[in-house]
């Protein structure tokens, strides 16, 4: 057994004014079936016909922000200088490892000369 619906209850915990969750709560009333139309927009002081174009306007508003929207973070927009630092730290990151590569196949020269011969020099030996 679920929770009873709170139905217009449920506008007075959503920010706005006292004026729009009056009209929120009639609409909700008249789309759950507690109240009339006419109840709905007497209580409100205004005609059946405003009624009706407000009711539109809510559940259009309702079904927009009810669209589907991607999951996650939404992106940050980054400036074109957040950008280029951005490029200039993967590209800062790039040398480094190429300079630490580097500086080892140095030590391994340096470490192991025999390596360093060229296959000319390896294919004389071998005769």
């Amino acid at each position: 057994m679920g929770r009873r619906p709170g139905g217009s209850k449920l506008v007075e915990g959503v920010e706005g004014s006292e004026a729009a969750k009056a009209r929120l709560g009639a609409i909700l009333d008249c789309l759950s079936g507690r109240k009339k139309v006419e109840e709905a927009a007497q209580e409100l002081g205004i005609q059946q016909s405003m009624f009706f174009r407000m009711r539109q306007e809510a559940l259009a508003g309702a079904v927009s922000a009810l669209e589907p929207k991607p999951m996650g973070r939404p992106r940050k927009d980054r400036s074109p200088e957040e950008e280029e630092i951005e490029a200039l730290k993967f590209e800062l990151k790039r040398m480094e490892l190429e300079l630490q590569a580097a500086r080892i196949r140095e030590e391994i020269a340096l470490a192991m000369p025999y390596l360093r011969k060229t296959k000319k020099e390896l294919g004389r030996e071998g005769r």
